[in-house]
């Protein structure tokens, strides 16, 4: 069976797979939810700790001006 043939009924596979049960449905809405809440988690630590970075970076260089 050739690329062409493969490609042909792949295609007509698709057009006849129908819409995802809601279980699948559910599940994708939850991953999804998860992920965002994970980026979401991981952009603010990311904030803190460069802010943080920041300003003890900042406070390091006033003191050795002190100095």
């Amino acid at each position: 069976m050739g690329k062409k043939e493969l490609e042909k009924i792949y295609e007509e596979y698709c057009e006849n797979l129908g819409e995802a049960p809601d279980s699948v449905k559910n599940a994708y809405q939850a991953m999804h939810d998860a992920f965002e809440e994970y980026l979401c988690a991981v952009e603010e630590w990311t904030f803190r700790t460069a802010f943080e970075f920041g300003l003890n970076y900042a406070a390091k260089a006033e003191m050795r001006k002190a100095v």
